[in-house]
Parts: C-alpha cells; structure tokens; sequence
C-alpha cells in the first residue's frame, strides 16, 4: 500500500519518478496478492497431515508473485502496450489461490479444517480479478479520457 501511495502522491513529479514509482506500484500489488493470501493458506492446512500441501501451494503462490514482482520491476513492461500482459500477470496470481480453495472444500477431509471459511478467501480472489480486469479494459476512464 505504501507504494500505491507514493506513486500516487508523486506521479506529477517528473516523467522518470512517475516511471519508477508506477513500477513499485504494480510490485506492491504482486506483495499484496501474496501477503494477503498467505494467512488462508497457512491456517487452513494448519494441521500436520497437511503442512505438505500448504508448502506447495505457499511455494507456488510466491513463485507466482516473485516472477510478476521481477517481471514488472523492469522499465521495459511499463509501457501501454505491456497494460494487458500486466493484467493478466495479476490475474494469474490471483488464480494461483483457486487450487488450494478448491483442495480445502472439496478435496479435505473436514476433521483437519477447524473452522474455516472459504467464502471470504474466495470472494477476495474474485475481487482482486476484477479488479485487475477493469484495470485492463480502462474502466472508468476509458468512458472519459483526459
């Protein structure tokens, strides 16, 4: 969050700040993807017959947003044409929760889940997706560029 701040707070610095800081800005939501879904993952396979299962998914979960950090921390991808790639990285990473979800409801026995919700896990994954979908397609702004 702080680097969407800074970015927003400095964007009419200079071309070369606004560059950067929008840089920071797209790594911090690849942070964030991860940092939020994080929590989920480790208390939902808390148990120890499943702590196998929340490495894997942990890993795969910040491989996902380490590559897209790296990926988008480099001047070439900030550029319009790059918008729709940088979209669908966020999407990606947000997807890369559905698998654990989908193990923990259908797939877990619920003797090892001890109250947890799946709902709110999920609905924040959709959010984060349509999120990054209006981001894509330049909604609202499209409707009222300049």
């Amino acid at each position: 969050m702080g680097f969407s701040a800074t970015f927003h707070l400095f964007t009419a610095h200079s071309a070369e700040v606004n560059n950067f800081l929008s840089r920071l800005d797209y790594c911090g939501i690849s942070i964030l993807i991860a940092g939020s879904n994080t929590p989920p993952l480790y208390y939902s396979f808390f148990c120890e017959e499943m702590q196998g299962w929340r490495n894997v998914y942990m890993f795969l979960q910040y491989f996902f947003c380490f590559c897209c950090f790296v990926l988008l921390l480099m001047p070439r991808y900030n550029k319009p044409e790059y918008r729709t790639l940088r979209g669908v990285l966020f999407i990606i990473c947000g997807l890369s929760s559905v698998l654990p979800l989908f193990h923990i409801e259908f797939l877990t026995h619920k003797r090892y889940i001890n109250d947890f919700e799946t709902l709110p896990w999920g609905l924040g994954g959709a959010l984060y997706i349509f999120g990054a979908i209006l981001y894509v397609l330049k909604f609202p702004e499209r409707l009222n560029p300049g």
